[in-house]
């Protein structure tokens, strides 16, 4: 699912509510749903569903009034939404690698799959890692159609970490020092028949999410809760604690106006397991969680939200 994002100055205008803003903007034939941010006289963030382009949108001031009034339309964020897709509804993708300058090394694999994706995060920055088998292989045509993509890097700097649970208290649990994140599909490689070189499909064969919190400062209450169920808790129990696990990193710069380029994840639920804790060199004691994501609910397990300046993507 894709939405866009634009900001609206108007200079010098007579104020107008956010709320009644938005509500112009529903009145519209082409707009369904609308949200606006802001301060009465702009400048105003605007988020409208798919159905409304930067090439629908503009901005026309020659009615505003007070002195040298203008509108000024700037900025096309971009919000992507995406959730799991059932296993017979995956795509397949087409990767393409170039390696040199004018005439380097260029390949396109077809038919591609991916069976990892793994995000970590720690002190020196975030590293994304994927791994995907493809059907075929060959060399690139070079007539090839790519979209560019701003390359903006995200922090690990900036953004936020939230935890939701009844079973355990947020500001017991605290801020962890490092994230990994693993979106593991395992494909089935094995479909190859004899006297042949390629693989028949690569069948997805389930979905597991999961990962690892680590440098989060240790107590007797998070121990107990944990293990014991509840920080009033004094012998271990069966029940594997959940939590609703929300994070997200943005850049430095931004999209437009004070929009940051940015990932969200939003774990429905997860289940939580204290892992071994240790005494640092500087005398912290700091513990690790291990997390897993669970099919409880029935909205979507997980959403994962990018914004930025990428007006749609194939498939999407």
């Amino acid at each position: 699912a894709t939405t866009e994002i634009y900001t609206l100055s108007l200079h010098d205008a007579l104020p107008i509510s956010t709320s009644a803003l938005q509500t112009a903007l529903e009145a519209l034939s082409t707009v369904t749903t609308s949200t606006v941010s802001g301060s009465a006289g702009g400048p105003y963030t605007i988020t409208v569903d798919s159905s409304v382009t930067a090439s629908t949108m503009t901005a026309d001031g020659t009615l505003l009034t007070g002195g040298s009034s203008t509108a000024v339309l700037s900025g096309f964020n971009y919000s992507h939404a995406f959730t799991l897709a059932a296993a017979d509804s995956e795509g397949w993708l087409t990767a393409y690698g170039y390696l040199g300058e004018t005439s380097g090394f260029d390949r396109i694999a077809t038919d591609v799959r991916f069976s990892q994706l793994q995000l970590v995060a720690d002190n020196t920055g975030i590293v994304a890692t994927v791994t995907g088998l493809g059907l075929s292989e060959s060399d690139a045509a070079g007539s090839e159609t790519l979209t560019s993509e701003v390359d903006s890097v995200l922090s690990q700097a900036k953004g936020s970490f939230t935890m939701t649970s009844s079973d355990i208290t947020a500001a017991t649990y605290g801020t962890p020092r490092g994230n990994t994140f693993t979106i593991d599909n395992p494909l089935d490689d094995a479909e190859q028949q004899l006297h042949s070189f390629s693989r028949a499909t690569l069948s997805p064969t389930g979905k597991t999410i999961t990962g690892s919190q680590t440098g989060l400062a240790f107590s007797e209450n998070i121990y107990s809760e944990l293990v014991w169920g509840s920080a009033a808790g004094t012998t271990p129990v069966i029940n594997i604690p959940e939590a609703e696990l929300a994070w997200v990193w943005q850049s430095q710069d931004y999209v437009t106006g004070t929009t940051p380029y940015s990932l969200t994840t939003d774990i429905a639920v997860a289940q939580v397991e204290l892992q071994p804790f240790d005494i640092t060199a500087g005398g912290k004691i700091l513990y690790d969680i291990n997390y897993t994501m669970t099919d409880a609910l029935s909205a979507a397990p997980i959403t994962i939200t990018l914004v930025n300046s990428t007006a749609s993507y194939a498939g999407s």
